[in-house]
């Protein structure tokens, strides 16, 4: 995590989404069977794939050559990385909701 270049990048957020994920996941296991348990199990699978995106945009903007498509990849990439850090907050609300 503490390379400057893209490898250290993706070290970097990935330990953050994997702080963040741990909520969701543990909630998977805490909440009683049916359509609560089903929508965490669905909400850690969708945050798994945004985070394979973000890793997909960061791995992109290090095989860019134009400075375009650099800043492309990485602004996507970014805007991922946020995207998963607000579903990890909502979804301590999500773990709250009762019948």
């Amino acid at each position: 995590m503490v390379d400057d270049g893209t490898a250290g990048l993706i070290a970097f957020t990935t330990a953050l989404t994997c702080a963040v994920v741990l909520v969701p996941l543990a909630a998977v296991f805490r909440v009683p069977r049916g359509w609560r348990r089903g929508v965490m199990a669905a909400y850690v699978v969708g945050m798994g794939g945004v985070w394979a995106a973000m890793v997909w945009n960061f791995a992109d903007a290090a095989r860019a050559t134009n400075p375009w498509e650099v800043r492309a990849a990485l602004r996507e990439a970014k805007e991922l990385f946020e995207a998963n850090l607000i579903a990890g907050f909502l979804a301590n609300g999500l773990i709250t909701v009762r019948r």
